[in-house]
């Protein structure tokens, strides 16, 4: 197996964004986008690391939930990337924005969102750098699963060491929220808030250090994240089954 890297610009914290590029393959790949050191939104501090495998665009859809991340009082950057040309972008059903194909929409979001598009798109949310809203945390990258993807069970696990402050944000439609268990054990459905007329609900609750499971009735997102001095982390679980054809295309 061989790799090759793609650096555009300088390696400091305010290097060149490959957004929008396009990659395609003979063979099957796998694709990692990132910085080495980002700050989140320009001209904030501090700067960290973000990298995140992408899916390939068979795999993108066209509904999408966030949730705030806790503890950060700014709301966070909210990326949406389309695939192909006249791509409509509506985030709570209001229409903000008309994507070419490689374009990109970014925006802060301070609140639980749903987020919609004509044509598949890939949406990823940013933890932003600490002088942004100055509370604890930094710059992390996750990706945004579209709901079709979403799971009824899942097994997580937070670092082991250097985060004692880590949360789950959960997006579970209305139906089930009473079904959601966390380690076993239900969550007062009083404690959610509804996400428009989405048909879901979410909720940030914190979560100790290891491993925890999460279940209910019906698909569901989860992420888990965490917070440390001018530190971050997190991830959002998203079911990857796909069949890579034998000529895969990405965009980052």
């Amino acid at each position: 197996a061989q790799s090759y890297t793609l650096l555009h610009g300088t390696p400091t914290p305010l290097m060149a964004d490959l957004t929008g590029t396009r990659i395609e393959a003979s063979q099957p790949i796998s694709v990692f986008s990132g910085n080495t050191a980002a700050v989140i939104p320009q001209n904030y501090s501090a700067a960290d690391h973000l990298i995140e495998q992408l899916p390939p665009v068979s795999t993108w859809g066209k509904q999408f939930l966030t949730q705030p991340l806790a503890t950060r009082t700014g709301g966070d950057t909210v990326r949406v990337l389309a695939h192909q040309d006249d791509t409509l972008v509506f985030i709570n059903d209001v229409h903000i924005s008309t994507l070419a194909a490689g374009q990109f929409y970014e925006t802060i979001l301070t609140t639980s969102s749903s987020i919609r598009t004509s044509k598949p798109t890939l949406v990823a949310q940013f933890s932003n750098s600490t002088s942004f809203d100055g509370t604890l945390g930094d710059p992390f990258m996750m990706l945004v699963p579209p709901v079709e993807q979403f799971q009824s069970d899942y097994t997580l696990s937070t670092p082991t060491t250097g985060f004692d402050v880590n949360f789950a944000n959960l997006l579970v439609p209305n139906i089930a929220v009473a079904s959601l268990r966390y380690d076993g054990a239900a969550i007062p459905t009083s404690l959610f808030s509804v996400i428009g007329s989405s048909g879901f609900s979410s909720i940030s609750i914190p979560i100790g250090v290891g491993s925890h499971r999460f279940t209910s009735d019906a698909p569901f997102g989860v992420s888990i994240y965490g917070f440390d001095s001018d530190e971050s982390f997190g991830y959002l679980l998203r079911s990857m089954h796909y069949q890579l054809r034998p000529r895969p295309s990405f965009c980052l």
